[in-house]
């Protein structure tokens, strides 16, 4: 298997060509290696040397002077390329012994393909310096989006490979060097060139631009639903917060609910309509970690109720009432308080076609399958459409979830500079402290903050 280095320089060819002489000293078997220079057609120098030494190099047209080529070289050098297995790196990248050996698998797979690397600076999933295949190669076109310079390259890879179902492998065996970062705090006029602020401006636009269901906006309308009494503090604080922030709270009730319920000023107040499913009780397998097994709960009801909510109002935000925005609420299309696995909905955004096909697939198993769910069905199905729809996720930052610990920021003090921006008290575990807030507390504090007396009696 032929593995080719696409190796992005510009004007040090001795720190280049000693780059070179290191990843083919760590190979274990060299003769397959194909490494290919890519320079600026303005390097003179580093031309000259890679001439003299007999080196395989290709060359772009310069950048504006306030970017980098890096983009432009590492796809000249792809297209240069014969091998395989493309691997892109530069001057302050270095590998381990027998990194070669370490990518035979590779050579098996035959659909496109992108591997990431760590190195000693990052494990964030970023394809800073990716690897992979021909198939990729001539999938994509490129290996970076031409449109960039080198400032978020990586982002932009990272999601295409996302949002097109390419097949993407983290390798725990192979891990890459960094000498020359910017991140690892040593000066060099190359780097800095990269990273300037125009470079990050224009990176920045360019991305955005291309992924516009990943940009953050200010979230206007935020659903919400309410079965049963009056409310408690907890549920009107939710409100009140929403209200405080600037957002326009819609709850929905049933016909027997009444304003009696001291609802905070500014909610708009709507009846669950007859076309919706009634409320459905859960009936299935009980939790271990859920007060009552979460058995009579309308927990998966709820799932079904959020995603018709966001599927019949393009834009909006769902909310449970056992949750706190301690700030405005900013969201892109999908976003999630989290995402690992499976999908958090205390207080998410979705796509309404996404949203529509979740509230369907939910129905399903409420009307066919209510006695044999588990707790988790109704959002793993959700999960599933999403992963199999290729859908851009977001999370929300400095989110908490209280769950089912017995400590946690609701029934403890918090410095205000270190409050979480949504919080999740977890209604049913909390619910006797939910009435006689713990003095002192983050939720007892928030209270008084937000609430008038007469609004949480």
């Amino acid at each position: 298997m032929r593995i080719s280095l696409l190796h992005a320089t510009r004007k040090r060819p001795e720190q280049a060509i000693a780059t070179s002489q290191i990843w083919l000293d760590r190979a274990d078997m060299p003769n397959r290696i194909e490494h290919i220079f890519a320079i600026q057609s303005e390097d003179k120098a580093s031309a000259e040397a890679f001439t003299a030494g007999a080196y395989n190099f290709v060359t772009t047209p310069p950048p504006p002077k306030w970017a980098s080529s890096s983009v432009a070289n590492w796809n000249a050098a792809a297209h240069a390329a014969t091998g395989q297995i493309l691997l892109v790196i530069a001057d302050d990248l270095t590998p381990p012994q027998g990194w070669d050996t370490m990518l035979d698998p590779l050579g098996d797979i035959r659909e496109p393909l992108a591997v990431y690397v760590p190195d000693q600076l990052s494990n964030d999933g970023l394809m800073r310096h990716p690897i992979v295949n021909r198939e990729f190669l001539e999938k994509r076109g490129n290996i970076f989006d031409p449109a960039f310079y080198g400032v978020f390259c990586d982002n932009d890879l990272t999601v295409w490979c996302r949002s097109n179902g390419i097949k993407t492998m983290v390798t725990n065996a192979l891990r890459f060097h960094h000498g020359f970062s910017i991140s690892s705090g040593t000066k060099n006029e190359i780097t800095d060139l990269q990273n300037t602020d125009e470079a990050y401006k224009y990176g920045h636009k360019i991305y955005l631009s291309k992924w516009p269901a990943l940009v953050f906006r200010k979230v206007e309308r935020v659903h919400c639903v309410w079965i049963g009494g009056p409310l408690t503090a907890m549920e009107k604080l939710t409100l009140a917060l929403l209200v405080k922030h600037g957002h326009t709270p819609i709850l929905w009730v049933q016909v027997s609910w009444a304003k009696e319920n001291l609802c905070p000023d500014g909610v708009i107040i709507c009846t669950i309509g007859k076309k919706v499913l009634p409320p459905i009780r859960f009936a299935g397998r009980p939790h271990p970690s859920i007060p009552s097994g979460g058995i009579g709960s309308y927990a998966q009801w709820s799932d079904y109720f959020a995603m018709d909510c966001l599927a019949n109002d393009p834009g909006s935000c769902w909310i449970q009432l056992d949750v706190a925005a301690v700030t405005p609420l900013y969201a892109a299309a999908n976003t999630f308080t989290t995402y690992s696995g499976g999908i958090q909905t205390c207080c998410f955004t979705l796509d309404a076609a996404l949203a529509a096909s979740c509230r369907d697939a939910i129905r399903y198993l409420l009307e066919h399958r209510m006695e044999r769910l588990d707790w988790h069905d109704t959002m793993t199905t959700a999960a599933k459409i999403l992963r199999d729809s290729n859908a851009l996720i977001t999370t929300q930052s400095s989110f908490k979830d209280c769950g089912c610990l017995p400590t946690s920021p609701y029934n403890s003090p918090v410095p205000y500079e270190a409050r979480p921006a949504v919080i999740h008290w977890s209604n049913a575990s909390h619910h006797e402290s939910k009435h006689k807030p713990t003095p002192g507390s983050l939720y007892a504090e928030l209270i008084a903050e937000n609430l008038t007396t007469d609004a949480h009696v």
